[in-house]
């Protein structure tokens, strides 16, 4: 018996699949199609039928607009809710997969800030052929990444450029570099104490050239006078000495300090162009000739006194009697406001004591009468044809007589000037 063909036609415009089909019957739901309902669609019923409403078991979906509009559409281009058809070339012109967008010949993410991640299985490598940095199209250039975002660019040399938070950047690097052939390159070593090594790497990392650069190992050294033969920096060392009470040196680590000693004896000639402040107990010149521009000695400090310290101000000094030495003196006698002259004196703590000396003048200009305890007559002037009459330490006394007159001794025997003679009484 002929296998019978049945068709039914649904009509209705269910969106759901149906429930009636006999083995063998087709059946077609033109509700609105979704993916989630079953519109759109042609069903066909499969499997034994039901001994009582002789309905197939299955209604399976075999077709329908629903399908149909998924291929409507250019070969190779991508469309929403389509099917993917490749087009002559085998090809799609664009895929999305999650976050990749793969575009022609790039491939990018839908989102921003979103990583790329390569990882293969087991021990397998991800392997990137000729690649580029950034969107350099013209020259190649190596590139290093690290698992924190610290990149190594190169150009005509390698520059380590750290991204990362701490901006540390850790590069290990195990590699053989190329080598370039050149006449002036052997295996070997280069360089030795008198010569270091200088060589020439091109852009690739390859050396191109070694060569040997001398190095200075001879220090030379000069000064003012004398000739020096140079320090050998590989066996001598350069010694800087000092002079015996001019100059010391001494050195600590690497540094080596110059200056002067606590006594200093300078061999030649000193000069100050400008003011010299000697702070000290003692200053001793010993010249024999000694030249001051300044016209005035300042004596007993260079700061007004504050209170009065009981010493003479003037110059000590010494000389020979032709028999014994001396120590003379002439100033300011501190005890009494004179000036004196002592030729023998004794010196007691700047206070000088002994018996006064003569002096000489060719002149001399008081601006007091001298007393008479001093030799003077203690008046300033003496009235013409005046006779002075001494009167023990005061000033003398003058007596002046008329025409005639006689000096003569009066009553206790005090002279006086008259015109009478007095024999006396017998």
């Amino acid at each position: 018996m002929a296998a019978r063909t049945r068709i039914k036609n649904l009509t209705s415009s269910s969106s759901n699949a149906p429930t009636i089909l006999k083995t063998g019957e087709f059946g077609y739901s033109y509700g609105a199609e979704t993916q989630a309902n079953g519109g759109g669609r042609l069903y066909i019923g499969t499997g034994a039928e039901d001994a009582n409403t002789n309905i197939a078991a299955t209604q399976q979906v075999i077709g329908g607009k629903y399908f149909v509009d998924m291929l409507d559409h250019v070969h190779g281009e991508l469309h929403a809710n389509s099917a993917l058809i490749t087009n002559s070339s085998s090809a799609l012109e664009q895929l999305k997969v999650d976050q990749l967008d793969i575009d022609g010949s790039t491939i990018s993410t839908q989102s921003n800030n979103v990583n790329i991640t390569v990882s293969p299985h087991g021990t397998g490598k991800a392997i990137i052929v000729n690649p580029y940095v950034g969107t350099d199209q013209v020259s190649l250039a190596e590139y290093i990444r690290d698992t924190v975002g610290g990149t190594v660019v190169a150009g005509t040399g390698i520059t380590v450029t750290p991204n990362d938070a701490a901006d540390t950047t850790t590069v290990s690097i195990t590699a053989t570099l190329a080598e370039e052939s050149s006449s002036d390159d052997t295996a070997g070593e280069y360089g030795d104490t008198n010569k270091i090594p200088q060589f020439t790497v091109n852009r690739q990392g390859q050396v191109t050239e070694i060569t040997e650069v001398d190095v200075a190992t001879v220090l030379n050294v000069a000064a003012g006078s004398g000739t020096g033969n140079g320090v050998d920096l590989l066996t001598e060392t350069l010694t800087i000495s000092g002079t015996t009470n001019e100059i010391e040196t001494s050195i600590a680590g690497d540094t080596v300090s110059i200056g002067l000693p606590n006594d200093v004896t300078i061999g030649n000639n000193l000069t100050v162009t400008n003011d010299l402040i000697v702070h000290g107990n003692t200053t001793t010149v010993n010249s024999t000739t000694v030249t001051i521009d300044d016209p005035i000695f300042t004596l007993g400090g260079d700061t007004a006194p504050s209170s009065d310290d009981g010493k003479d101000r003037g110059i000590e000094f010494r000389y020979h009697d032709g028999t014994n030495s001396k120590l003379g003196y002439f100033g300011f006698d501190d005890s009494d406001g004179t000036f004196t002259f002592i030729p023998d004196a004794t010196n007691n703590s700047e206070v000088f004591s002994g018996n006064a000396g003569s002096a000489k003048f060719n002149g001399l200009s008081l601006t007091t009468q001298l007393t008479v305890s001093s030799g003077g007559t203690g008046r300033n002037t003496l009235t013409n044809n005046a006779v002075l009459i001494g009167n023990g330490t005061d000033p003398v006394t003058q007596l002046t007589g008329a025409q005639y007159e006689i000096l003569q001794a009066g009553a206790s025997g005090v002279p006086e000037f008259s015109n009478i003679i007095d024999g006396g009484t017998y």
